[in-house]
């Protein structure tokens, strides 16, 4: 139900290291926004993963786990 809801004014409360990972072809989440975003919330991180959608998790897990790894390093 938050689709169409502009949530940035909480992000900008956001304070901890995050990272955003986007897919290069998502068409439900537009990198755009992505980078919104990551202006909006203090130390942050984007990452945009090459012939990927919505659904980079799936598409390339490889990717995302090691993204995340490093991050959480």
């Amino acid at each position: 139900k938050t689709i169409n809801e502009d949530l940035r004014e909480y992000a900008k409360k956001i304070d901890k290291p995050t990272i955003l990972i986007y897919g290069q072809k998502d068409k439900s989440t537009p990198i755009k926004d992505g980078y919104k975003l990551q202006s909006d919330i203090k130390n942050s991180s984007i990452f945009i993963v090459e012939n990927s959608s919505h659904f980079v998790h799936q598409e390339n897990p490889k990717i995302v786990s090691k993204l995340m790894f490093n991050f959480l390093k």
